[in-house]
């Protein structure tokens, strides 16, 4: 619990610096540090007047105030899964 409290209180620190505008690159690494992944599946919901199957995305976040030992940091990106493809991809 103290982990979170001090990270929050760390990116809580970084937004309210007034030298340090809070620059799309800042917001990336705010999302970084706090989402270890991200999953976007594509779920069938029935079908359209027309018959056609209608689909909607469904996505999962997982986030986390701790890193995995096993993660480098070099590696510490949002990982996006497109399931609904069956492929896996990542993003840095």
């Amino acid at each position: 619990m103290q982990r979170a409290r001090t990270l929050l209180q760390q990116l809580h620190a970084r937004l309210d610096d007034a030298e340090q505008p809070v620059t799309p690159a800042v917001q990336r690494e705010m999302v970084e540090a706090l989402v270890l992944f991200i999953r976007v599946e594509t779920v069938e919901v029935g079908l359209s007047q027309r018959g056609r199957m209608k689909r909607k995305a469904k996505v999962t976040a997982r986030y986390t105030f701790e890193r995995p030992a096993a993660l480098p940091a070099a590696a510490q990106h949002i990982r996006l899964e497109s399931l609904s493809e069956g492929q896996s991809t990542s993003r840095t």
